[in-house]
């Protein structure tokens, strides 16, 4: 795999800002503070470690849960449109079964990448998280790569009235958007 790319997709988003609304107390200040008066900052989400107890915790714990899925069945509603091998794995309920299966796969990708930036994750947890990501970038280029036998858009919904994937596309050009029977996120 290309390391240009994971690493892009890496730090997409991973930069943070200072956001004020109205007004807010700032270290230092006594009295309210516009936002137009103070300098902000950019800084990145790995230059910021938590360190109490609470924190740690519920962080060791979502790594664990992030490395709890199985990488096949995020990838098999792809690999099936794509004609390809899903491996013997089935999709995940819930979203994967609908109109918009193939989005719990962007929300995780999203969430390996701000937990790969914590400073407090251990070779093994950053590896891990690595090889995840390495998987599905690489699962979809495949998919992408050789979608029904050539390349073109990767898809991971099964419409429910079963006339194929591209029926979303041609729903949301006619103006129906029934996000059960039509069409949500094509």
């Amino acid at each position: 795999m290309d390391n240009t790319i994971l690493k892009r997709f890496l730090s997409l988003g991973l930069s943070a800002a200072l956001i004020t609304t109205g007004s807010a107390v700032f270290p230092g200040h006594t009295d309210k503070a516009e936002a137009a008066d103070i300098e902000i900052k950019d800084f990145s989400i790995s230059d910021v470690t938590m360190l109490d107890e609470y924190s740690v915790n519920a962080f060791n714990k979502e790594v664990e849960y992030l490395l709890s899925f199985d990488t096949n069945k995020l990838l098999a509603g792809f690999r099936q449109n794509a004609g390809l091998n899903t491996y013997g794995a089935s999709r995940y309920g819930g979203w994967e079964n609908t109109n918009i299966a193939g989005h719990t796969v962007g929300h995780y990708m999203t969430a390996i990448a701000l937990a790969y930036q914590n400073p407090s994750l251990t070779e093994k947890q950053r590896s891990d998280l690595y090889n995840r990501m390495t998987t599905l970038i690489d699962g979809l280029r495949e998919c992408q790569k050789n979608s029904k036998g050539k390349p073109g858009l990767i898809w991971a919904p099964s419409h429910p009235n079963g006339t194929g994937v591209e029926v979303q596309f041609d729903n949301v050009e006619a103006g129906k958007s029934n996000i059960i029977s039509e069409a949500w996120v094509p």
